[in-house]
């Protein structure tokens, strides 16, 4: 299980007023969004924990080690057998990253916009 997070990454309330949550396929979704979100440095109790993100936006490097990056990190959710990035782009200016993640679980495929 996990909690339900918006596009802009805060939780929801669900009809009882607790926090929202979310199981199967979707939990995996979650997690693998939020590992790919996170920062190098960010995570309080495992800094090294994450994508050094400032590195890649500092440096021309290749795509090639964005995608393994975010299929390492994506394939951390809970119960992903497989992951795949389509599509990716990194956009230096707007220091933005774009594509989509296709997951493999237990309980079937879902893609994850990024």
């Amino acid at each position: 299980m996990s909690a339900l997070l918006l596009e802009s990454g805060d939780l929801r309330a669900d009809a009882t007023g607790t926090i929202a949550t979310c199981t199967g396929k979707y939990a995996s979704a979650q997690t693998a969004a939020t590992a790919i979100k996170l920062r190098v440095g960010d995570a309080w109790f495992r800094q090294e924990a994450g994508i050094n993100w400032a590195g890649y936006l500092q440096t021309q490097t290749k795509i090639a080690g964005v995608r393994a990056d975010v299929i390492r990190q994506a394939s951390k959710g809970e119960g992903v057998t497989n992951a795949r990035v389509r599509g990716l782009g990194l956009r230096r200016i707007t220091r933005t990253l774009a594509g989509t993640v296709e997951l493999k679980t237990a309980n079937g495929v879902v893609n994850v916009s990024i």
